[in-house]
C-alpha cells in the first residue's frame, strides 16, 4: 500500500518514506511508546554525533524526523552515522543488524547559512579571553587562557582543546576565542630522530602526528609511498615536520663538467653522470648516449644540470660546405668535391652541386661531411 504524498512534500522526505515504507518492517506487538522510545534514542546518539563532528554544542542541534509515519527499530549493534552534503545539512542512519537506513536534515539553533559556511563552531555562553598573544598556528592549551580560580572553560572549549586545535589568525592578550579563530589540525609527518641528508628512509623513520595549516602546507602527503629508494634530500630534525622537498628518489643527470661554449660537442671529457634528490630541472638529459651528436646551444657552466634545451643535433653535413662524393660503381670508383645545397644527418638523401660543371647531384650522407651515390 503506497503512502499519499501531498504535492508541496520535497523529495528528502518522500525519499525518506519510501526507505521507511520498503525496508522498515514493525511488529504488530510495538506500542506508541515503544516507537517513541525508539525515536528517541536514535534522536540523542545522532546529536551526539553531530556535535563531535561539526563541533556544536549538543543544546544547539535538533534533528528534523517528527513525521508521524516514521517508525524507528531498535538496533541489536548501534547506529552508524555518516554526515552527507554539508551544505544541505543532511545526515544518514542505518543499522547493519537489521539492513535499515535512513537520510534526515538537522539544524544548529542561531546559525545562520553563511555562519554554517565557515563552519563556525559554539564554544559555549562563558567567555574565554587569552592569557597573552598568540601567533597564528599555535595549538591552544588550557594554560593560553585568562582564568581565576574558580573559573573553567566551556566543556566544548576543553573538548577540542583536548582533540587538538590550532589558531588561524594570531591574537591578542584578552582577546575573546571564536570558533571562527580555530581550525582542526592537519595529519603530517614528524621525524622520530635526526636523518642527515642523503640516508635512506622508510615510513619507520617517521611519525604521524597534527600540525597546523600554517606548518603542515609545504608537509610531505602522510600517504607517501617511500619505497626502497627513498632518502632525505636535506637534513631533517628530530621531531621536525617533514616538507615533500625533503624526501626524494635518486634521479641520474648529465652534468657539465668543464664550461661548454656554444656550438661546442657534448662528449665524455666535458660531461659527467650524476645521481641528484631533488632538484631536477624539466626536460634533464639523464644520459649522454640521448644526445647523439649534440652541440650546445648557449654557454653551460661546470655543474650545471643539461637539459634537452641546451643542445641541438649537429648535422654531419651542413648547406654551403665542401663535402666528399663518393659515386661507387662494379667497375670503377671516383671521388670528387662538391657543395652541399642542405644539411642533413648520415642516411639523409642529400641534393649536391658540383661546381666545375654546374649539376645538381642526389646522393646519400655516409658520414662527416661525405656522401656516396
Amino acid at each position: 500500500m503506497s503512502l499519499p504524498y501531498p504535492p508541496h512534500m520535497d523529495k528528502l522526505t518522500r525519499y525518506t518514506l519510501l526507505l521507511l515504507t520498503i525496508n522498515l518492517s514493525v511488529t504488530q506487538a510495538e506500542t506508541i511508546e515503544t516507537r517513541l522510545d525508539h525515536e528517541a534514542d536514535l534522536e540523542h546518539s545522532a546529536v551526539q554525533f553531530l556535535a563531535a563532528k561539526i563541533g556544536e554544542s549538543e543544546s544547539e542541534i535538533s534533528i528534523k524526523m517528527s513525521d508521524s509515519r516514521l517508525r524507528i527499530p531498535t538496533c541489536p549493534s548501534e547506529w552508524i552515522f555518516e554526515k552527507d552534503k554539508p551544505s544541505q545539512n543532511l545526515v544518514t542512519v542505518e543499522c547493519l543488524d537489521s539492513k535499515w537506513r535512513l537520510a534526515f536534515r538537522y539544524e544548529v539553533d542561531g546559525s545562520a547559512a553563511d555562519r554554517r559556511n565557515t563552519h563556525e563552531m559554539i564554544l559555549g555562553n562563558v567567555t574565554a579571553l587569552l592569557a597573552e598573544d598568540i601567533d597564528a598556528g599555535h595549538k591552544l592549551q588550557i594554560e593560553d587562557f585568562a582564568l581565576d580560580a574558580d573559573d573553567s572553560l566551556p566543556e566544548e572549549l576543553s573538548t577540542l582543546i583536548k582533540s587538538g586545535v590550532f589558531m588561524k589568525v594570531p591574537a591578542a592578550a584578552g582577546a575573546v576565542v571564536t570558533a571562527s579563530m580555530l581550525e582542526r589540525g592537519q595529519l603530517v609527518w614528524i621525524a622520530s630522530e635526526y636523518i642527515p641528508i642523503g640516508q635512506l628512509v622508510s615510513e619507520a623513520d617517521f611519525e604521524r602526528t597534527t600540525a597546523s595549516s600554517v606548518d603542515s602546507a609545504n608537509a610531505l602527503p602522510t600517504d607517501y609511498i617511500f619505497g626502497e629508494n627513498a632518502k632525505a634530500s636535506a637534513n631533517i630534525a628530530k621531531g621536525a615536520i617533514v616538507s615533500s622537498k625533503a624526501i626524494g628518489r635518486p634521479i641520474r643527470v648529465l652534468v657539465a663538467q668543464t664550461l661548454i661554449r656554444p656550438g661546442e660537442t657534448f662528449t665524455n671529457l666535458n660531461t659527467e653522470h650524476q645521481e641528484i634528490l631533488t632538484g631536477a630541472p624539466d626536460g634533464a638529459v639523464s644520459d649522454l648516449s640521448a644526445l647523439g651528436r649534440s652541440v650546445a646551444t648557449s654557454q653551460i657552466q661546470p655543474g650545471s644540470i643539461l637539459r634537452y634545451i641546451d643542445a641541438r643535433r649537429e648535422e654531419d653535413v651542413k648547406k654551403g660546405e665542401e663535402i666528399r662524393l663518393t659515386v661507387a660503381r662494379e667497375s670503377f670508383q671516383l671521388e670528387m668535391d662538391v657543395i652541399a645545397l642542405e644539411s642533413a644527418f648520415i642516411g639523409d638523401a642529400i641534393k649536391l652541386t658540383n661546381p666545375e660543371s654546374g649539376a645538381t647531384i642526389t646522393a646519400t650522407v655516409s658520414g662527416k661531411n661525405r656522401a656516396i651515390k
